[in-house]
């Protein structure tokens, strides 16, 4: 139950259970059945099954001291049991949610969810919560804890950190509230996960707002994990929009993206939106067309079975589009960027034994994000503040594209993008969705 008060800040709504005493260290174990979550469906368990189907071998779960730098220091103590479960996050989730190598130049838990972790510890436990749920899925039979049992020690941290800083949304709380939404997403509860997305809208309005918050990010990996919990939260609730108008407010939000060119500072007076069709065969880079890059630009959709993929499919396109927009007026920075972005790609994917490469649409958009900020760093000079506009705009194209509640209408917006940087037909500016 929350707690009473008006001082407390929206995001303490949606919790469940009570905060801990700061002096108890025993764990409290659940004793109010509403907090079980209902029987898993037999649709829901497939595709659990199909998420963590082994694809490649794993090296054998080892305690997590024996791979760790020795100065790593963990935010809490953690069981033998939990350093397991750790350990299998962080070796199971870069190759099946990702299908990145180990080698990897850029993962997206070594690189982004485990730093901010060591820094929460409430990020570390909805880890251990994704591990038992996806690779073990233990019950209680054997004296471990079960996954209901870790979600109710993870709220009991989040109570106790807000009591702790008095009601202020820290790092440490945020990114507990994105992982939480990571987690109830890889465990197809969707109803949990717009739960901790309103939680973290409510987080980021209590932190001054988006900017603010990504510029008051201590961690600078918990910047980009402001993206997460609109990426695998599903599309709005359906307002009767037809295809079309969804489409068209799709085409006009491009238009006001695109607005400017430049690594410059944004502007200060608002600026024309850009005509649609001046696009065309403006920003048409080869390699492109004719790479490992159009593999993952042109995606298998019949593989997209949860929202979450589309999504990061998407993502990806929007984020190359308006980059490469943004550096058409250099034919030089085009190639350097498009180099840097097929170098990423080159070594960041696995590959079975076949030889077919497995990273997923959401490794590749990680690909994406790494290539945009590695470009960034080494060409251009920007300030901390200038240099968020990937994760600002890409926050806005993923707002923008969950209230697309029409699938049609995502998968033109996607194919709009695609004309976009291949120089094709752009019908959508008379107003005609593109069959």
């Amino acid at each position: 139950m929350a707690p009473t008060g008006n001082s407390k800040p929206a995001v303490l709504s949606w919790r469940i259970g009570a905060a801990p005493s700061k002096h108890k260290e025993k764990e409290v174990k659940p004793t109010q059945t509403a907090t079980e979550l209902p029987p898993t469906s037999h649709s829901r368990e497939a595709q659990r099954q199909a998420l963590v189907s082994h694809q490649i071998s794993l090296p054998n779960i080892r305690e997590i001291t024996s791979s760790l730098d020795p100065l790593c220091r963990l935010p809490c103590v953690l069981a033998p049991e939990d350093r397991s479960l750790l350990h299998s996050y962080l070796l199971r989730v870069p190759v099946h949610v990702y299908g990145t190598r180990t080698d990897t130049i850029f993962s997206a838990v070594r690189d982004v969810s485990f730093p901010i972790s060591l820094g929460s510890s409430i990020t570390m436990w909805w880890m251990l919560i994704a591990a038992n749920g996806l690779f073990t899925n233990t019950g209680t039979s054997d004296g471990k804890m079960s996954v209901v049992e870790r979600k109710h020690r993870a709220y009991q941290l989040l109570n106790d950190a807000l009591r702790q800083s008095s009601g202020q949304v820290t790092d440490e709380i945020l990114g507990g509230i994105i992982m939480a939404a990571i987690t109830e997403a890889r465990l197809l509860d969707p109803e949990a996960t717009n739960a901790h997305l309103q939680g973290f809208e409510g987080a980021i309005r209590s932190r001054g707002g988006l900017r603010a918050s990504l510029l008051g990010c201590a961690i600078p990996a918990l910047r980009f994990a402001h993206m997460m919990p609109y990426l695998v939260c599903g599309p709005v609730q359906d307002m009767g929009e037809s295809d079309q108008d969804q489409l068209l407010q799709f085409g006009h939000f491009l238009m006001f993206q695109m607005r400017h060119r430049g690594f410059s500072p944004f502007p200060t007076q608002p600026s024309p939106a850009a005509d649609l069709m001046q696009f065309k065969n403006i920003i048409v880079v080869p390699e492109l067309l004719h790479s490992s890059l159009s593999f993952y630009l042109q995606p298998d959709e019949r593989l997209f079975t949860r929202f979450v993929e589309e999504a990061a499919s998407f993502i990806s396109l929007f984020l190359i589009t308006l980059t490469l927009w943004r550096l058409s007026e250099s034919l030089l920075s085009t190639q350097l960027f498009v180099t840097r972005l097929a170098t990423v790609l080159e070594n960041s994917s696995a590959f079975d034994q076949r030889g077919v490469p497995l990273l997923t649409t959401q490794g590749f958009m990680w690909v994406v994000i790494k290539a945009i900020q590695d470009f960034q760093a080494v060409y251009h000079e920007l300030s901390a503040d200038h240099g968020l506009w990937p994760i600002l705009h890409g926050i806005d194209a993923l707002r923008m594209y969950r209230g697309m509640t029409s699938f049609r209408a995502r998968k033109q917006a996607r194919q709009l993008l695609l004309n976009v940087l291949y120089g094709q037909d752009l019908s959508l500016s008379t107003g005609r969705i593109v069959q």
